[in-house]
């Protein structure tokens, strides 16, 4: 019993790796480097032949944990910049509010 177990294993073992290593990964490879690359769907869809692009954003594309963090990174930057604007432009109207209201307690 131990022995026939022991070659269900192995058959495991030889169907698992031929089975990771097959040529059409490469397709799902590809997609998503040139995406990551910064490559226009539309493009990424022509070379892969699709008719949809839906076919290729859906069923070839994979997120990667490390680019997950970097597009939460450029949310942050942005967020940062409208707050700071925001700061700016508040800052800049209590100015000119400010202005206004000195300047009609001097006339009056």
């Amino acid at each position: 019993m131990e022995w026939s177990g022991t070659i269900r294993q192995e058959k495991r073992n030889i169907f698992f790796v031929p089975y990771l290593t097959r040529p059409h990964c490469f397709r799902h490879t590809f997609a998503t480097r040139c995406f990551e690359a910064g490559i226009q769907p539309k493009t990424v869809q022509k070379y892969l032949g699709h008719a949809t692009l839906q076919m290729t954003m859906d069923l070839y594309t994979h997120v990667l944990e490390h680019h997950l963090s970097d597009e939460m990174d450029k949310l942050e930057d942005r967020m940062d910049t409208i707050e700071l604007l925001g700061d700016n432009i508040a800052e800049e109207r209590y100015k000119k509010e400010f202005l206004l209201s000195t300047k009609s307690i001097n006339i009056g």
